[in-house]
């Protein structure tokens, strides 16, 4: 999975199948979890979902993109339910105030700059445009399906589930093994 795809994803991490309440499992203090590995508890992206009016969420993802030192990406995009999907306006500002922890300690400007705006490079094309998210089963799990202004973009395609934070679940980065 390319890191375009993976930011893609998660600027808009989405909902759950339930098209009358597609966020049920984060209004229970669930966060969705993408590319789970429920055998090592391990995800690509945490997302948590913060209620900010009728159907409204403030979704705040964070995502391993170091190992040595440890380097999380944690960002934050508004969010709007629109029938059985979760929608957002792609902005700049999602990266512009995104925060770097390195080694649990948030990164000063001048490290976290040329990160954020190399990922902002990579998606300059999808800034300003609508992404929507829906859920749906796949056989025993769930799997996460991107629309970019209505245009279905099939290399998003990607299993997320619903974890409980007391299940010990922690960041990997991308599809590499632990």
């Amino acid at each position: 999975m390319t890191i375009i795809a993976s930011i893609l994803a998660l600027l808009q991490a989405t909902a759950a199948p339930d098209a009358a309440d597609p966020l049920a499992p984060a209004r229970e203090g669930k966060l969705q979890c993408t590319l789970p590995d429920p055998v090592k508890k391990s995800c690509m992206a945490l997302s948590r979902y913060v209620p900010d009016g009728d159907r409204r969420y403030l979704n705040i993802t964070r995502s391993l993109m170091g190992k040595k030192p440890e380097m999380i990406l944690e960002f934050k995009s508004p969010t709007v339910i629109e029938g059985n999907a979760a929608c957002g306006i792609m902005a700049r500002s999602e990266m512009d105030e995104a925060i770097i922890y390195v080694d649990g300690i948030e990164a000063p400007v001048e490290v976290r700059k040329p990160i954020t705006d190399s990922l902002l490079a990579q998606v300059e094309g999808h800034l300003g445009k609508k992404a929507c998210q829906r859920i749906r089963r796949d056989g025993d799990g769930l799997v996460q399906e991107v629309e970019i202004d209505g245009q279905p973009t099939p290399e998003n395609t990607m299993r997320v589930s619903w974890v409980d934070p007391t299940e010990g679940y922690r960041l990997r980065m991308g599809l590499e093994p632990d």
